[in-house]
């Protein structure tokens, strides 16, 4: 149902290259843009304000040029929304709440009474629902956002770090970024996606040996300094 001290698992994240050495030296931090007024905007992902993760390394690739593999730090608690809800579940959550319950703009503190608190069985299976809802197959898919990411808000206070799919496109999303460890640099390409110039790759390892032939000298020394840094 849920996941910890996945310590000894690989993840993936794509950055920026410029964005190596602040990363490596002070950390991962929640994303943020500046806005034309000085102040800071927070940029929402697919399942919220987070840092997101994949075990697939294509896929954290196409999202920046610089592919770290990572791990989470022992202890860290995420949530596999990968299985499909529990549809006896959400009947009774129907039954009880109403339908509005399962739609795609519920707002939870007008729906359930105050008096009232959805079990973590509960919560697990309604985050699943509202995930497949926008992001699973098959039909009858609308963009639930908005009540996904008051499941995710629900789940923080159950000490839930983290909420996703680990394979798919979208990967997990990590809300406390001091969870992730890099393990290494693997490689900088020149472009993404690969349909830009680079190749595709059949395995992680012909993409280190692209890169070693191809890459630009600073950041393979870059690789080597960081690498070597992490044993």
């Amino acid at each position: 149902m849920h996941k910890a001290n996945q310590g000894s698992i690989d993840y993936y994240h794509a950055i920026s290259p410029e964005n190596i050495e602040n990363i490596v030296s002070e950390g991962f931090r929640l994303p943020f843009v500046d806005d034309n007024e000085g102040g800071r905007l927070k940029i929402e992902g697919c399942l919220g304000h987070g840092v997101y993760v994949s075990r697939d390394w294509r896929t954290a690739l196409w999202f920046n040029r610089a592919l770290l593999r990572v791990h989470l730090a022992k202890g860290t608690k995420i949530l596999d929304v990968s299985d499909r809800p529990d549809m006896r579940v959400i009947d009774s959550l129907k039954r009880e709440f109403g339908e509005e319950l399962l739609s795609c703009k519920a707002v939870f503190h007008k729906i359930i009474p105050r008096n009232k608190h959805l079990r973590l069985n509960e919560l697990i299976e309604l985050t699943k629902y509202h995930y497949h809802r926008t992001w699973g197959q098959g039909d009858r898919k609308r963009f639930h956002g908005n009540s996904l990411i008051q499941c995710w808000g629900m789940l923080r206070r159950y000490k839930y770090d983290g909420f996703g799919h680990s394979t798919s496109d979208i990967g997990i999303m990590i809300m406390s970024p001091n969870n992730l460890v890099i393990k290494e640099l693997i490689a900088v390409v020149r472009e993404r996606p690969f349909d830009r110039g680079e190749r595709n790759f059949e395995s992680i390892q012909e993409l280190k040996k692209y890169f070693q032939k191809n890459g630009e000298r600073k950041y393979k020394e870059m690789v080597e300094k960081i690498n070597a840094a992490n044993g």
